[in-house]
């Protein structure tokens, strides 16, 4: 066995010898074409061997060259492929922290691209352009070797508030108590003089004027009325449904509100007694929380809890439903027994057979026709009846208070 085993130690000696001249040559041995290829004889016998060749008994060895071989080649394409990267220009995650002032980059930020620039400190600063409803918060996170941004955008939705716009008409005798109640209202501020537009309607020529007894609007003016087309003392009340047959007074006034033209520039058109006091700024936001498509097309408010829920102390009526009821009440004149009938149920059954449909806000109006009179005026829209002044002013006070 020594024999052997000294004979393949011998052996394995010769071929390390062979490889290494067949890489580097022997110390001092002439580099000509027929050493080397000497060498790569010997160099290609120790990694296959010769064709048709015994394998020696140390051929294990070869695996192991291979190993080596393998090896060296995978480190290589290693070393190329890191060496392209750096060809390629990715930049290395700690360089940002130490990129010079003027260096730019790109941030994508909820799918938008801003420009940022890097200052000399490291910090990213992001420019967005500036709206009325947009926030731009930038959060930067920095440390000793880098610096990343993080930018956020924050979208703040504005919620505008519809602003509801109101016309408001009265009518009143001028030869009655009702004027003492107009005046109130007029030196007060309240009812129809606090809506966006007005008229007054009365059955001859008339100016009222502020009552001296009560003062709420400081240089509160005069306000003309509109001559109605129509006696309004013809109206008779013996055998009438209702207190008061109004039906052909108020069908002229609704008319020549028509004529007029006021009504078409606001939202809502509110006709309200005289003996009523109407807070305009509580009906509008009322008004407003409903759907805006309601201004726009033809309805009408009803205002009652009980009998047919349509009460004439406080008449609201959207603007289109104005131009059907004024277009069409000739129609309702003629379909409708009206005779007996007060001018709140009578366009309460017009404006069904015109079919504007009613919206239900049944508690804005206190009214002691439609169930009992009102106790107080903290809360609500409109109170209904105060035919005298003092009560008139006290109502509105606490009901502005």
């Amino acid at each position: 066995a020594e024999p052997k085993l000294a004979a393949a130690a011998k052996a394995m000696r010769a071929h390390v010898a062979g490889i290494r001249a067949a890489f580097v040559g022997q110390p001092d041995e002439p580099r000509d074409e027929a050493t080397r290829g000497g060498h790569h004889a010997h160099l290609r016998y120790a990694l296959v061997g010769e064709a048709g060749a015994p394998r020696p008994a140390w051929s294990s060895h070869s695996c192991w060259l291979w190993s080596f071989f393998v090896a060296f080649v995978f480190v290589l394409a290693c070393g190329l492929v890191l060496v392209n990267r750096d060809l390629l220009g990715a930049v290395p995650v700690h360089s940002i922290g130490r990129a010079s002032a003027g260096e730019g980059r790109r941030d994508i930020v909820v799918g938008r691209a801003t420009n940022a620039s890097i200052s000399n400190n490291g910090t990213a600063t992001t420019t967005a352009p500036t709206t009325t409803t947009t926030t731009t918060t930038t959060t930067t996170q920095s440390s000793t070797t880098s610096s990343v941004s993080r930018t956020l955008t924050t979208t703040t939705a504005t919620q505008t508030t519809t602003r509801i716009t109101l016309f408001c008409f009265l009518v009143f005798q001028a030869d009655t108590g009702e004027v003492e109640l107009v005046r109130t209202a007029l030196a007060l501020g309240a009812g129809v003089f606090a809506c966006d537009d007005h008229m007054i309607f009365t059955d001859r020529a008339y100016i009222v004027t502020p009552s001296p007894s009560y003062s709420g609007v400081a240089g509160a003016s005069a306000a003309v009325a509109t001559i109605l087309r129509r006696n309004i003392s013809d109206d008779q009340v013996t055998g009438a449904l209702e207190h008061m047959l109004n039906v052909r007074t108020f069908m002229t006034a609704w008319q020549q509100v028509r004529e007029a033209g006021k009504y078409a520039h606001q939202d809502y058109t509110v006709k309200a007694d005289p003996d009523t006091v109407f807070v305009p700024a509580r009906l509008g936001p009322t008004l407003a929380s409903m759907p805006e498509s309601y201004a726009q097309h033809a309805v009408y408010v009803q205002n009652c809890k009980t009998s047919f829920h349509f009460f004439g102390a406080l008449e609201i009526l959207s603007r289109a439903a104005v131009t059907v009821y004024a277009l069409g009440a000739a129609k309702c004149k003629e379909r409708v027994s009206w005779s007996r009938m007060g001018e709140d149920l009578f366009m309460k059954i017009c404006l069904d057979f015109l079919r504007v449909p009613p919206v239900a806000y049944r508690w804005i109006l206190k009214d002691g026709y439609c169930d009992s009179a009102p106790i107080s005026c903290a809360s609500g829209v409109a109170f209904h009846p105060f035919k005298l002044p003092d009560g008139f002013a006290q109502c509105f006070r606490e009901a502005t208070r």
